[in-house]
């Protein structure tokens, strides 16, 4: 399956966000990332991090957030 189900899941992520069901948006990606492990460092890989760092973000969990984005900032480095 590869890419295909972790960037289904990550449009279905963006649909629940735009409605504002950040809860659902963030079981996607939570989902999303768990199958996309073996793309860590690829574009994918960012993008699920950095969608699920701002869902993170707008459910107050801002210590998520934060990691999520100092552990994508590391890869890139």
């Amino acid at each position: 399956m590869g890419k295909l189900a972790p960037d289904f899941l990550r449009e279905l992520a963006d649909v629940c966000q735009r409605a504002g069901n950040f809860a659902a948006a963030d079981g996607y990606l939570k989902e999303a990332l768990s199958l996309a492990t073996a793309l860590k460092g690829s574009p994918l890989w960012y993008t699920l991090v950095e969608r699920t760092a701002w869902v993170q973000f707008r459910l107050g969990e801002l210590d998520e957030c934060i990691r999520l984005a100092r552990e994508a900032i590391r890869h890139l480095e």
